[in-house]
């Protein structure tokens, strides 16, 4: 009988523990930030130098800053924030590789002015890093059809647009499971971001940069110049880091970088670009990731 009693005095423990359980309100994050401030509260800049907010349409802005950071060296990014609620506001992989038999690098301006979505485009940056014969180190998935899905290794990174919408980073690991959900994918290597928790990284060294992080409301695009020490350092991988974490950033991956690092805005029937990228000329890449208007 004392056994019926302690097994129907866990049941009632349960009961108890489901209702009140049922009772309790989702959290609900408040993802909302003031660009401008949040910059100037970063650890390693000194002086806020120069912020341009400029709304580019409706759901759509581009944020040029220059800082000087607390050794006193310069740096200037682009930050370009997309509202995830706005349906006309889509991403697309450019590219001017058709398929995998036929690799072929492009400029970013090259591959934007060769897309289907031409018209469309925004603004586009460089991808995934590749092997100079064309192919890039990770998957590329270009309007459901995959064109590469090879990882250049193990702990290397993805980011892809499911057919959904839904927006996700992966891995090597859960990347043969979700392939075939994906109708925009390009490939990354080192995760900045994951859970709105700052991933941490050995390496200090500070060069030109292409990221990218989403939350549940906004999509970032963050490019980096690099390697003009009079003009811009750089960043590492922690400053960007704290950037994306300062945005309230959930997840958030590194791209291709250094003198592939390009960022190009629509201007009028072509595009410019608009960071300063650090080789003699924009360096031909494997793939882009573009902001496209419907």
């Amino acid at each position: 009988m004392k056994f019926k009693y302690n097994i129907w005095g866990i049941f009632l423990l349960l009961q108890l523990a489901c209702n009140k359980a049922e009772n309790i309100a989702p959290v609900v994050l408040d993802l909302q930030v003031d660009v401008e401030d949040q910059i100037q509260k970063l650890s390693y800049v000194k002086n806020l130098v120069e912020f341009k907010e400029t709304a580019v349409l409706d759901g759509l802005k581009l944020y040029s800053v220059n800082i000087q950071n607390q050794t006193d060296a310069p740096l200037a990014f682009h930050l370009i924030a997309m509202d995830r609620a706005k349906a006309n506001l889509k991403l697309k992989t450019i590219s001017l590789t058709k398929d995998s038999s036929d690799y072929e690098l492009g400029t970013v301006k090259e591959m934007a002015t060769q897309s289907p979505y031409a018209s469309k485009i925004q603004f586009a940056v460089n991808g995934d890093f590749f092997y100079w014969k064309g192919n890039p180190w990770g998957p590329f998935v270009q309007e459901g059809k995959i064109i590469h899905d090879k990882f250049f290794d193990t702990w290397h990174s993805f980011f892809a647009v499911k057919k959904t919408g839904e927006f996700l980073i992966g891995g090597n690991l859960n990347y043969t499971k979700l392939k075939d959900s994906i109708s925009e994918g390009i490939g990354g290597v080192e995760k900045l971001m994951s859970d709105y928790a700052m991933v941490s990284h050995a390496n200090s060294e500070r060069h030109p940069r292409t990221s990218l992080g989403f939350n549940a409301e906004k999509f970032y695009l963050l490019v980096v110049d690099g390697r003009k020490a009079e003009h811009s350092i750089g960043m590492s991988f922690r400053e960007m880091s704290e950037l994306f974490f300062s945005l309230k950033v959930q997840h958030a991956l590194n791209l291709d970088g250094g003198g592939s690092s390009t960022l190009i805005q629509k201007e009028g029937t072509g595009f410019r670009e608009i960071n300063v990228y650090s080789d003699a000329e924009p360096r031909k890449v494997a793939n882009g990731l573009a902001i496209v208007v419907d």
